[in-house]
């Protein structure tokens, strides 16, 4: 099976405003180390994110907010 080539493909994701899929940035959570001097994600023992489809989602090219859930879309039968 081919590699996906769009973020649309390979997560049914983009833009509902504007049907950008290359600029969406999404609130996730992270797992950091704490150090002296502040935080180290590349020291943390779970170097995991997460994140669902009510987190929050940002499109960086039109500048739509929502949560995953509303950049989800139905590919199916699209060309």
């Amino acid at each position: 099976m081919p590699t996906p080539q769009t973020v649309s493909a390979a997560w049914n994701m983009a833009c509902p405003q504007c049907g950008d899929d290359d600029q969406i940035d999404i609130g996730a959570t992270v797992y950091v180390r704490l150090c002296i001097d502040g935080t180290d994600i590349t020291e943390a023992a779970n170097g995991d994110h997460e994140w669902d489809g009510d987190s929050s989602a940002l499109c960086n090219a039109c500048g739509y907010a929502g949560t995953v859930k509303s950049f989800t879309t139905d590919v199916r039968g699209q060309s």
